[in-house]
């Protein structure tokens, strides 16, 4: 073999080494991207994404109607005509219907609002104002008999599956109560617990 011939098959046997080293450096990287980027068992990745249940806002743990309705419920008592519900979620218990203007940071959304309305079959209509001081003078509970208010004030959390809400009903001149509630899950359903332990409440 002559020496040119001999120089061509030694730089022939360096790329061959070459390019099949690249390939497995290459494959070697592939599997470890693949192994970073493989989804990880569900119970990891909930652990990972999701902070300690204690530590959520109620947004995220459950939808507030969830709590809010059967408040509502038995805010509103037994069916009559018209139940009016206060679209803003404020905080003052009372405050409503008492000539205060209480501070009101947030509001049910109109898909809320179509929400609770369909919760209530039995009345025959079920209206949202912002304040009571909007609904009609002659539709007002003091002027109608059988016509509802109805308020709710934010959550509070009070420990694991706690809420203390204020909110209120009135129902005419010497008809309504309200005050601070306690809501609390159990067996997968919201209960109202009535008024909280040493908190203040009113009725007409």
């Amino acid at each position: 073999m002559s020496r040119l011939g001999g120089m061509e098959a030694r730089m022939a046997f360096a790329e061959a080494t070459m390019r099949s080293r690249f390939v497995a450096s290459s494959i070697g990287l592939s599997l470890v991207l693949l192994a970073c980027t493989s989804p990880r068992d569900p119970a990891t990745r909930e652990s990972v994404q999701s902070p300690p249940e204690s530590a959520r806002s109620p947004s995220e743990t459950f939808p507030r109607l969830d709590v809010y309705l059967p408040l509502l419920e038995d805010l509103a008592g037994k069916p009559g005509d018209s139940l009016f519900v206060q679209s803003d979620i404020c905080r003052g218990a009372g405050a409503a219907v008492h000539g205060e203007e209480p501070p009101c940071d947030d509001g049910f959304t109109e898909a809320e609002q179509a929400e609770i309305a369909q919760a209530f079959p039995e009345w025959k209509r079920v209206q949202f104002f912002r304040r009571y001081g909007d609904i009609p003078k002659a539709e007002q509970p003091i002027s109608h008999v059988g016509n509802v208010y109805v308020w709710v004030g934010p959550l509070h959390e009070r420990g694991l599956h706690a809420f203390w809400i204020g909110a209120g009903r009135s129902c005419g001149g010497l008809c309504g109560n309200g005050g601070t509630y306690v809501m609390k899950l159990e067996h997968g359903s919201w209960t109202n617990h009535g008024y909280a332990s040493g908190t203040g409440s009113w009725i007409a």
